[in-house]
């Protein structure tokens, strides 16, 4: 083991050195080390206090108020339209009023919301067609809204052949705009231009019909009217649906009235264009029988049709239309009066002399005129008799004149035996219908002595041998029945 002294001379050296060295001049500095890696992040700091609220922002502006639209957007004429208005920025209540204009009718408004109304609107049968302005007021707050709404025709109209003049023809195409539709078996157009009678519609939504304009129909813009015609259980003309044009479907020019008088036949007429007419005024000097008769000439191919108006010259008021190879009318006239003929082609041919005819007029004076008698007369027994005196004579022409209630009432004549042959007439409005019967039960007969008397006034030959008597019935038909009728008998010998 070592001494305390053998380690001192093995350590003091060394430390000697080192002590007592001598220090050197300091080296230069090195470079910059590469950055060590990033420590770790530290946590989070406390939330500092909440500072203070900002400036009030400008006040923002509100969406434009407004009618926005109709729904639906069309109506038509002489219908009746549900619709809803709807706004945007309104604030409808329930005393808020809206108007479309003239000639739609505005009625059951109900609020839905602040903006949404619903309504019943009525439109007029001439009510302007066309857009319009629909406006909506609440308070001092008013809404317009251009264009919203727009009233249309049930039915389109085009002429497709003839003459639109006082007295003419026109084929028409009718169309319709609707959800009703047209009968397939029975319709009409009624007014100053008509069909002066039911006809067929080829669908339910179209129809191509021949309708004649009235000799004194105003001339200028006309409306036309289709009708669907059914008859009730009492027999009488009921118009289930109708369908009207614009107010201007068909513009009516002024037509040609030409003389033809009484004992003066006109013998070389024709009809001068294809789907042409020729119209005729006659005037009757007093009460009696007028007749009129049309004759195509040799050779002609025209199928004639006659139509006879009273001095009205409506076809609501028509004496009778008749379609024949020689048509004729005869009807009993009861003052001085104009009537007017029609004379046309069923075909709707002309423009040749192979469309020629003869017309002529004869008029009979009146020997007698009788009026109904009070009181009833509806069956046999009960008969008031006519024509006494002339009967008795066995020669002379006598007319009376009577009135019978809508659908419910008959009266009843007795013509007595004349002796001659005799002609026995009757005209009456749509409203009545009359037969001929030698039955004293009065039931009606078919064939020659038909229940309703053909075009109202045909003339029937009956032998007068033995009496006979005339049942005039009431059917209400059209609009406005009157029941007014009048029976015209020409008693004569047989034609040689």
């Amino acid at each position: 083991m070592r001494s305390a002294a053998a380690w001192a001379a093995v350590v003091v050296p060394t430390l000697t050195a080192t002590m007592l060295g001598c220090s050197g001049s300091t080296g230069p500095l090195g470079p910059t080390g590469a950055q060590g890696p990033q420590g770790p992040e530290g946590s989070q700091g406390a939330q500092g206090p909440q500072g203070d609220a900002g400036a009030p922002g400008a006040p923002g502006t509100s969406g434009p108020q407004s009618l926005s639209g109709v729904v639906p957007a069309v109506g038509l004429l002489d219908r009746g339209v549900d619709v809803v208005l709807l706004g945007s920025g309104t604030a409808f209540t329930s005393s808020t009023s809206i108007d479309f204009g003239p000639g739609i009718a505005v009625s059951s408004v109900m609020r839905l919301s602040a903006s949404a109304l619903s309504a019943h609107l009525a439109i007029d049968a001439t009510a302007a067609v066309g857009a319009r302005a629909v406006s909506v007021t609440t308070g001092d707050q008013k809404f317009l809204a251009a264009g919203a709404f727009r009233v249309a025709a049930p039915i389109d109209v085009a002429i497709t052949a003839g003459n639109a003049i006082q007295g003419g023809l026109v084929q028409l195409d009718v169309v319709d705009q609707d959800g009703d539709s047209f009968s397939t078996s029975s319709m009409a157009i009624i007014g100053s231009v008509s069909t002066l009678g039911t006809v067929s519609a080829e669908t339910a939504t179209r129809a191509s019909v021949i309708a004649f304009v009235d000799p004194l129909a105003p001339a200028g813009a006309a409306q036309l009217e289709v009708a669907n015609v059914e008859l009730s259980l009492g027999g009488a003309v009921v118009f289930p649906e109708t369908f009207l044009s614009t107010p201007r479907a068909v513009t009516v020019g002024t037509g040609a009235l030409l003389w033809l008088s009484p004992g003066s036949p006109l013998a070389k007429e024709r009809i001068d264009a294809v789907a042409g007419t020729r119209a005729y005024k006659t005037y009757t000097t007093g009460p009696g029988v007028v007749s009129v008769a049309v004759t195509p000439t040799s050779g002609s191919r025209m199928a004639p049709r006659l139509n006879v108006y009273p001095t009205s010259g409506r076809s609501a008021d028509l004496v009778g239309s008749v379609a024949a190879s020689m048509p004729s009318i005869a009807y009993p006239v009861l003052d001085k009066t104009w009537t007017y003929s029609v004379v046309s082609d069923q075909t709707l041919g002309g423009g040749s002399s192979l469309y020629g005819y003869g017309i002529a007029a004869d008029f009979r004076g009146a020997d007698a005129i009788q009026t109904e008698a009070p009181g009833l007369h509806f069956n046999a027994a009960s008969a008031q008799v006519m024509c006494a005196t002339v009967a008795a004579q066995g020669a002379g022409v006598c007319l009376l004149t009577g009135a019978v209630a809508p659908v419910t009432d008959f009266d009843v004549y007795q013509l007595p035996a004349t002796g001659q042959p005799t002609d026995v007439y009757v005209s009456s409005a749509f409203d009545t219908q009359a037969w001929l019967t030698q039955d004293q039960t009065l039931v009606r007969v078919d064939g020659d002595l038909s229940p309703v008397w053909p075009a109202h006034v045909a003339a029937h030959t009956i032998d007068g041998s033995a009496p006979w008597y005339i049942v005039v019935e009431g059917r209400s038909g059209g609009s406005a029945p009157t029941g007014n009728y009048a029976i015209g008998v020409a008693i004569h010998a047989a034609d040689p």
